[in-house]
């Protein structure tokens, strides 16, 4: 009975890590990677309100008229957007820390529905 008592409390540590820690790992994945997490969760065809849900439950910031400060607007016609900063984590690079804030943009049709999902970083280099 005691091991079982042992086993539930690692089982609730693995999964309070997974509903932490998994955020900040998956952000130190290849763009590509966190674009298909995304696609999973918001797939194409998705109305633009949910996708606007999704982010919010997940805490996400959404940025200012649709883009960072340091983009240019996406021109995408008729086109809108949600642009959402998913987070800055530290990478190591030969002993130097480097930020990489995460951001991701959905972009949607006429009918407000979900047509594509663009990942990217922008790059904080440490001041020398």
């Amino acid at each position: 009975m005691k091991h079982m008592g042992i086993s539930l409390a690692v089982l609730a540590g693995a999964l309070c890590f997974c509903f932490t820690g998994c955020s900040s790992i998956l952000l130190q994945q290849k763009e590509t990677v966190i674009r298909q997490y995304l696609l999973r969760d918001t797939p194409l065809g998705m109305e633009k309100a949910n996708v606007m849900n999704y982010i919010e439950n997940k805490g996400w910031q959404t940025c200012r008229d649709g883009t960072p400060a340091s983009r240019t607007p996406l021109r995408t016609g008729a086109d809108s957007v949600i642009v959402a900063w998913l987070g800055t984590p530290v990478i190591s690079v030969e002993s130097v820390q480097i930020q990489a804030s995460v951001f991701a943009t959905w972009i949607f049709n006429e009918r407000a529905s979900l047509k594509d999902i663009y990942v990217y970083r922008e790059i904080m280099l440490p001041a020398f």
